[in-house]
């Protein structure tokens, strides 16, 4: 997306569409400021997508200041939901990898996504045996912004991101926060700067055992699971929205800061 003139330009990148790559093209940098993922440069500021979502309150009902409000509580229902229709093989191993170690209880799948895209061949010979994939409501896909509605029911949810690049945060993690359910994240180890590392399990696609346990022990000890609930969403709080949520806060101070220093370099 541009913005500006011919002369300053703005690119606004929420790394939906960039297929993992960084923003590295000279050419741009040459004629324009990169706003989104990625690490605060001369000519870049660095933006999780999540900022730009949680801001668009005509199309979502979300503000920031949600995220300081007594938490959401889902009503516990049912165990696990994956919402995906962009189906990426760890997000389908992951998928599996809880089927089958949780294998008494019902894992929905609330995308198209099913788990049946999986890149582990051994995963693949086991979902021949795997009978507690369930399509959640009927649904074959599903609108990341219904993600939040249709997460209320559910004690975990699976939300992890297409990639795994710096400063790469969506929505996911935050749709399952508002859903009232315990987020199952991969991606961006930045999201430990935005949220509670204790609100939510971390699942480490190179050895998910930790996250797999972790899983076990909060399904078990409902002590467990609700201190984990209790938690608070963000790391620091209203410091927290001011330094990456909110368009006006630190945000805005560092575009200006950007491009006033690119302005006095040319003059």
């Amino acid at each position: 997306m541009m913005r500006g003139s011919e002369s300053m330009n703005f690119v606004l990148d929420n790394g939906e569409c960039c297929g993992g790559e960084q923003w590295i093209s000279n050419k741009a940098k040459e004629r324009h400021f990169h706003v989104g993922y990625g690490h605060d440069s001369c000519r870049s500021t660095s933006m999780p997508h999540i900022t730009t979502y949680i801001n668009d309150v005509d199309k979502k009902g979300i503000t920031p200041s949600m995220l300081l409000e007594k938490k959401v509580m889902s009503t516990k229902e049912h165990f696990l939901i994956y919402t995906n229709s962009h189906c990426i093989g760890f997000r389908e191993d992951a998928f599996v990898r809880i089927a089958i170690a949780f294998k008494e209880k019902l894992v929905y799948n609330g995308g198209k996504c099913n788990g049946t895209k999986v890149s582990n061949h051994l995963l693949q010979k086991q979902l021949e045996d795997v009978r507690n994939i369930k399509a959640y409501g009927g649904h074959e896909r599903s609108l990341h912004f219904q993600n939040k509605d249709m997460n209320k029911k559910f004690r975990f949810c699976l939300v992890m991101e297409n990639t795994k690049i710096d400063g790469y945060i969506s929505e996911k993690i935050l749709n399952a926060f508002l859903g009232g359910c315990i987020p199952i994240y991969y991606g961006s180890e930045d999201i430990f700067q935005i949220f509670n590392r204790n609100a939510f399990i971390y699942y480490n696609v190179s050895d998910p055992t930790t996250a797999l346990d972790w899983i076990s022990h909060l399904e078990m000890n409902h002590t467990a699971y609700d201190e984990v609930m209790n938690e608070s969403i963000l790391v620091y709080g209203r410091d927290t929205i001011e330094n990456y949520l909110a368009l006006n806060g630190t945000l805005k101070t560092k575009i200006r800061e950007m491009v006033k220093r690119e302005t006095a370099y040319k003059g």
